[in-house]
């Protein structure tokens, strides 16, 4: 199953680039059924233009993210599409 990424989230810190992404698409008519195969997910320790590192969010699948904010230190606000927000820390390895 597929999921389109719809929110990106570059967090440059002094150490290295961290990713974070949130997706799922729920707008397609019933006969093509949801795009909720991923809802969110980082992508870090970048080496020559690759990632070493990828984690899954503790997100619900049956969302659809549409921004991510940073909203301090480790900390980022998920918000999804006419539904609810989350805020996720996340610890930097």
């Amino acid at each position: 199953q597929m999921s389109s990424i719809e929110a990106f989230c570059l967090d440059i810190d002094k150490d290295a680039p961290v990713l974070f992404f949130g997706g799922n698409y729920m707008g397609y008519v019933t006969e093509l059924g949801n795009s909720d195969a991923n809802p969110g997910g980082v992508l870090s320790n970048f080496k020559n233009g690759n990632f070493k590192i990828y984690e899954n969010l503790p997100l619900p699948k049956n969302l659809s993210f549409r921004k991510i904010i940073k909203i301090g230190d480790g900390h980022f606000l998920f918000i999804s599409n006419n539904d609810k927000a989350f805020t996720i820390q996340v610890e930097k390895k």
